[in-house]
């Protein structure tokens, strides 16, 4: 088994814990982990792969297009994120282990390491109007593993991340996300979402402006499921930016909600 950089160890970390399914890949193209929601979801277990190539785990899903005409495995959005090192997002169907199909929503991210290295891809998805929330109480104490986490694997990625609380307070985004906000996270600090909603005043597509509860974060933590769209968003630098996000509730081991996070990056960036 070849040796994994930080990143990767980390990301298998937190996907983990995670509720929705997510699947790893390594830069020279072999799977790396998926984690129990995916076999919760297809069926496929961890334990009958080790390092596969992942074109030949992701024909095992039979990938169709939305409207069901096959899917070649090269233009399936975890390839796409791969070879070509760009996010995308899609909606398509693939099956399980016994066959059923699932239409499924998913992200996939490229991974590149320090100094612009491809470490792999990671890809995020979830059952289209399939996904339910665990359910538990708040979180209690210190900063829960799964925030420590995500802040840790955020400080790696080249894809804007941003996260934020149970009560949808800004907890932290990291670099990237800071060039296209147009300020240093050191300069805003844990702020309400009310506060991180009017300093980055968004619009739909059609130019209507959104009140900070029909952000995608804010959605993902009230009602605790993913949520995709396209805003328009204002920087502090004063520029519009037309922003394609993915917004994820973050749950603990127990249940307990923890907040969200949004992967997201400039439409035709």
């Amino acid at each position: 088994m070849r040796p994994k950089p930080i990143e990767l160890i980390l990301l298998r970390q937190l996907a983990s814990r995670l509720p929705m399914p997510v699947v790893l890949v390594d830069g020279a193209g072999y799977l790396v982990y998926f984690n129990p929601a995916v076999e919760g979801l297809l069926g496929f277990s961890e334990d009958d792969f080790e390092e596969i190539p992942l074109a030949s785990f992701l024909e095992l899903g039979d990938p169709r297009e939305a409207d069901n005409a096959p899917l070649p495995v090269s233009r399936m959005p975890i390839t796409v994120a791969l070879h070509e090192r760009r996010p995308q997002q899609s909606t398509l169907i693939v099956h399980g282990r016994d066959g059923a199909p699932h239409r499924i929503v998913t992200t996939a991210i490229p991974l590149d390491g320090q100094g612009g290295v491809l470490l792999g891809a990671m890809s995020i998805f979830w059952e289209e109007d399939g996904f339910e929330p665990s359910g538990g109480g708040p979180p209690t104490g210190a900063a829960p593993i799964e925030i420590i986490l995500l802040k840790q694997v955020a400080g790696y990625l080249a894809t804007p991340v941003f996260l934020v609380d149970e009560d949808g307070a800004l907890e932290y985004y990291n670099e990237p996300a800071e060039a296209l906000l147009g300020r240093r996270y050191e300069e805003t600090g844990r702020i309400p979402l009310e506060t991180w909603g009017r300093l980055w005043p968004a619009r739909d597509a059609d130019g209507r402006p959104l009140d900070h509860g029909e952000l995608p974060l804010a959605i993902a933590v009230r009602d605790r499921r993913p949520v995709q769209g396209t805003v328009w968003v204002r920087g502090s630098d004063g520029h519009d930016r037309e922003l394609i996000v993915t917004a994820l509730p973050l749950e603990g081991s127990d249940g307990a909600q923890l907040g969200a996070f949004a992967i997201f990056w400039e439409s035709g960036g």
